[in-house]
């Protein structure tokens, strides 16, 4: 008997979370966004961490992923903002991980490695709900 009760309350969940997916997917873009921004503001300007930066971080990776961060947040050419993202984090990975061992638990790289699997989703998936790419689409409708 419990069995059956448990199934029927597990198909109520995924109903009742299924309404939430529109939700969760806007703040893992937001947070993503906002993670992803922060590390552009500490290259460029040194804020707030502070870290001193080599040129290639400062001048390329910097803006990259400062301009791309704030597009995600906003929702704005969403798919080309996390696509850039995502290529960028790979590449730091590359550079700054993989050379030690291929294994991201062992060269300390599961940040990258979470960054772009999200970058990736964020880049398949589009804008989605509060953004302005929805906003521009919809415009194009009308």
């Amino acid at each position: 008997m419990w069995a059956l009760t448990g199934i029927f309350a597990m198909s109520e969940y995924r109903t009742r979370m299924k309404s939430f997916e529109p939700y969760a997917y806007v703040l893992l873009r937001v947070l993503a966004g906002f993670l992803i921004l922060f590390h552009g503001l500490d290259r460029l300007f040194e804020w707030p961490v502070g870290y001193s930066y080599n040129a290639y971080d400062r001048y390329i990776v910097g803006p990259i992923v400062l301009v791309g961060g704030a597009m995600l947040i906003l929702g704005l050419f969403t798919r080309l903002a996390a696509f850039l993202c995502g290529a960028m984090v790979m590449g730091l990975y590359i550079i700054e991980n993989a050379r030690d061992d291929v294994l991201p638990f062992i060269n300390r790289g599961e940040a990258h490695v979470l960054f772009l699997a999200a970058f990736l989703f964020i880049a398949a998936k589009g804008g989605g709900r509060l953004s302005f790419d929805r906003s521009r689409e919809n415009q194009a409708k009308d």
